[in-house]
Order: C-alpha cells, then sequence, then structure tokens
C-alpha cells in the first residue's frame, strides 16, 4: 500500500473533502500536476479543471473546480477552490 497524506478541499460553501489521500492531480496556468506523499512544499494557482483525488482503498474521485489555490505544507495539502 502507498503512503498516504492528508487533504482538505475547502469552498465558500464549507469542507467538500477532508481525509487521507494517496495522490492528488490537478491544473495550474502551466499545465497538469500531481501530489504524492513526502511532496516538497509549494504553493499555485489553479485554473478551471478536474481535481482528481485518488483514495486510499484504490476509489478516485473526480471534483471539477473554476480555480482557486493549492498548497502543501509539511506533509498536508489543502485546496481553496472558487466553487466546486
Amino acid at each position: 500500500m502507498a503512503e498516504t497524506f492528508s487533504l482538505e478541499l475547502v469552498t465558500p460553501t464549507g469542507i467538500v473533502y477532508q481525509g487521507d489521500v494517496e495522490e492528488v492531480t490537478a491544473w495550474n496556468p502551466i499545465g497538469q500536476f500531481g501530489v504524492l506523499a513526502e511532496h516538497i512544499n509549494f504553493i499555485t494557482s489553479l485554473v478551471p479543471g478536474v481535481v482528481e483525488i485518488k483514495l486510499p482503498d484504490g476509489v478516485i474521485l473526480y471534483y471539477v473546480v473554476s480555480g482557486g489555490l493549492a498548497e502543501v505544507k509539511d506533509g498536508k495539502m489543502t485546496i481553496l477552490a472558487d466553487s466546486s
């Protein structure tokens, strides 16, 4: 089983997803990026697109966002989406 990390996906209406994940894939102004456990700290803007979340049990969740920010810091990822 792959390593996991904590993710919180938040919109103006509240928390959409909160929990441990294996991988997150999203879109920023220069293209698609992925985040795995032990990823370096970074922050980026998001462009409209699909955020793909792979859970530890293999289930994949898809959320459409209209933009926002993504931050990876100290083993936790936070996505602040304009809408989902």
